[in-house]
């Protein structure tokens, strides 16, 4: 599936948005313009949209294990005491659970997300899911992680719920998200300008951490919390009563034409093997009739069952229907290992060992034949003798059941 993620920011006529595959990897490059144009790469795509992080309060909570309808009615009360606005007037998303075993949480302004709703729907974008663009910066193990974007820096402690400022320094944000100095490793991503704007600072954090990593980011953030998104989604606001209607349609409409093709396919096939089962059962038929016609003849026996007890109680007799029930499987080895050419022209059978007379075209058949009944694993087959007659070999061989001579 491919996910079509928009970034949207203060400025209601602007937006900025790119195709990504499942793996992140970017399938249309980034564009700027309305929603309106955005919403036209929509069809047949998961649309996600990146709202702007100063609007989100993002945090965690210590709650007991529940539904997330039941964590939702428990954060208001959970988290009244650290915010300002009323309770009543906020949305309130429960995202994944952390290392520390507390719940990611976002919090956000209703108006604020119904209105951003509205612009998108009156665009005609219809998303899966909303984060704010700080939810995008990486978690990285044992790592303090920057995404440094014009006068803002996004960011994320292993473990922890994301942050952002504006208008400080690096080293003022590594100040107070570790005022321990705890931090011993850094990983910043940045653009060109930037990296020259903070060369002075990066330099002075590489002197205070044990390493730091600077990665360069071309056309913004947005390609960074995009693949960091549909890799691992952090908090979605769309909840509750703002959860996404199904547009399984939508997204299945590109293989609309596969599928007809796909069902006109099972359809021949389901035809073609009722065709078959059809035939096979004439033929079934067919034979049962030749059956009964030959056990009526032969045997004076007019139902089918009765003529099978008959036939073999006079096996039985004969000694050709031993307590092993290895004459049949050794006749059927012998059917299937039966090479072209070939004559069988005598065959007994007595306690588990049936001895056959066949005429074949040379020794190497009459060898090959043999080897043939071994590959049944539940026979042995030995060369008695191999006389050339002309131009044909009269061989003899014994095919012995190893699980009767056991």
């Amino acid at each position: 599936m491919e996910h079509l993620v928009v970034r949207i920011g203060e400025d209601p006529a602007a937006a900025q948005w790119a195709v990504f595959d499942d793996d992140g990897r970017v399938v249309r490059q980034l564009q700027d313009g309305s929603l309106e144009e955005a919403a036209a790469l929509a069809p047949g795509r998961r649309v996600v949209v990146l709202v702007p992080a100063f609007e989100v309060i993002t945090t965690e909570a210590t709650l007991p294990k529940a539904s997330p309808a039941k964590l939702r009615k428990m954060l208001p009360f959970s988290l009244e005491d650290q915010l300002a606005d009323d309770v009543d007037e906020l949305v309130f998303a429960v995202g994944p659970r952390l290392e520390s075993g507390a719940i990611s949480v976002a919090v956000v302004a209703r108006t604020r997300l119904e209105g951003w709703l509205e612009r998108l729907a009156g665009a005609g974008l219809s998303p899966n899911a909303v984060f704010t663009e700080a939810d995008g910066v990486p978690d990285t193990p044992s790592t303090l992680t920057l995404v440094v974007e014009d006068d803002r820096i996004y960011g994320r402690a292993p473990g922890r719920p994301p942050f952002v400022f504006d208008g400080l320094s690096l080293e003022q944000v590594l100040g107070l998200v570790d005022g321990a100095g705890e931090t011993r490793h850094l990983l910043v991503y940045i653009d060109e300008p930037g990296r020259a704007r903070f060369a002075a600072e990066l330099a002075a954090l590489d002197e205070r951490v044990e390493s730091t990593q600077v990665k360069l980011i071309g056309d913004g953030a947005l390609y960074r919390f995009a693949a960091t998104l549909i890799a691992r989604p952090g908090t979605n606001l769309l909840q509750g009563p703002y959860a996404p209607k199904s547009n399984v349609g939508a997204l299945l409409a590109p293989w609309r034409s596969a599928a007809v093709l796909l069902l006109g396919l099972l359809l021949v096939s389901f035809v073609g093997q009722a065709a078959e089962f059809w035939f096979l059962r004439r033929q079934s038929q067919a034979l049962d009739a030749q059956l009964a016609e030959s056990c009526a003849q032969l045997l004076s026996q007019q139902q089918l069952e009765a003529c099978r007890r008959s036939v073999r109680a006079r096996l039985s007799q004969s000694g050709l229907l031993d307590s092993s029930g290895a004459f049949l499987p050794a006749l059927s080895a012998v059917a299937e290992a039966r090479i072209p050419d070939s004559r069988l022209s005598q065959l007994s059978y007595r306690n588990g060992v049936m001895d056959i007379q066949l005429v074949v075209p040379d020794v190497p058949s009459l060898d090959a034949f043999t080897r043939e009944i071994e590959g049944n694993e539940r026979f042995d087959a030995r060369i008695l003798f191999a006389n050339p007659d002309g131009d044909r070999v009269d061989g003899r061989v014994q095919i012995v059941d190893t699980g009767a001579s056991q």
